[in-house]
């Protein structure tokens, strides 16, 4: 029981808050809200995948907000200056993939903390994009370009959805059908016994800060297609709700545990939360508040649940022990 409490306690926690406020809040289930639900949540969840590897590795990644917002403006800036669709997509995943290099770089290289890395990158990210576009908005981008945010394959499938569902698929497989998987998992158990395995431990850090960066840049497209343009607070918070959304789908945020479809249904959690706070009128003020009561409650489950792990490690260690 203790077990399923541990690992199951913030949805029982959550459960009766969002069912008092679908309660005053009937048009939740409209299926127009639904599907508005479901594609912002696509957003958080492509970019959540990299941070579920990351996270797993015992990392963390502060910058995707900012890593976002920069891939926006490059693709946003290519769009006005081509009017190629693809060629805004492929700026956005160049300056997506340079930033995860330097993440990358900076933590299996040269042996950053991930915290402080990631946190320079946001700085550097956010900075550069401002001076680019002179702290100004650009918005009015054609519609072939906010097709990607905004419209539907067969006439019922939102676009983001669909790209989520590739990234989601993609992630799985290698997660839990490649050597590449394993190797995450077992340097998130153990670093120092993953290099001693043969794990080329750089090299895997470096890889997954480089995929989180492309996805930052999928993300990116997929936002300022959808708001038709960017915003000087594009991506502001999203490092947050994406390292709410891994907690809360049960990954430990000490490496090691976790698993993507705890993910999935972390995303649509903050995904329904933020939705609700807007039906309720709820001031943005209150919202820092809300994501740092459930993001405590996430950690504060997580690091029981590592207590006990350590406690029961040590029994089996005291009877192996006593048997021999």
């Amino acid at each position: 029981m203790r077990q399923l409490l541990l690992r199951y306690g913030i949805y029982l926690l959550l459960a009766p808050v969002v069912a008092l406020l679908i309660l005053f809040q009937p048009v939740f289930f409209s299926p127009g809200n639904l599907i508005t639900l479901i594609t912002q949540s696509s957003i958080i969840g492509i970019v959540s995948t990299g941070m579920t590897f990351i996270i797993l590795t015992g990392g963390i990644d502060l910058s995707v907000g900012s890593i976002l917002y920069i891939s926006g403006v490059a693709a946003v800036l290519t769009m006005r200056a081509s009017g190629m669709v693809w060629l805004a997509v492929v700026a956005a995943l160049l300056a997506g993939g340079v930033c995860g290099t330097i993440n990358g770089f900076s933590v299996a290289k040269l042996g950053l903390p991930p915290m402080i890395a990631t946190l320079a990158t946001t700085s550097i990210a956010r900075g550069l994009g401002h001076i680019i576009v002179n702290g100004r908005a650009i918005l009015n981008m054609p519609e072939r370009y906010t097709q990607i945010g905004q419209g539907k394959l067969l006439a019922w499938v939102p676009i983001p959805v669909l790209l989520y569902a590739v990234v989601f698929v993609l992630a799985w497989f290698v997660l839990n059908r490649k050597p590449f998987g394993h190797f995450i998992y077992a340097i998130g158990n153990n670093r120092d016994a993953a290099d001693a395995s043969g794990i080329q431990t750089p090299r895997v850090l470096f890889c997954i800060y480089l995929a989180t960066g492309l996805l930052c840049g999928i993300g990116g497209v997929v936002l300022t297609s959808r708001l038709g343009g960017s915003q000087v607070d594009l991506g502001q918070g999203l490092d947050f709700s994406c390292i709410t959304a891994v907690a809360l789908g049960g990954t430990s945020l000490y490496g090691g545990k976790g698993r993507l479809g705890g993910t999935l249904a972390g995303v649509f959690i903050v995904g329904a939360i933020e939705n609700l706070l807007r039906l309720l009128n709820v001031s943005v003020y209150f919202y820092d508040i809300v994501w740092g009561i459930v993001i405590f409650l996430a950690v504060l489950i997580d690091q029981s649940g590592k207590k006990q792990a350590e406690s029961l490690e040590a029994l089996t260690e005291i009877e192996r022990g006593a048997t021999t």
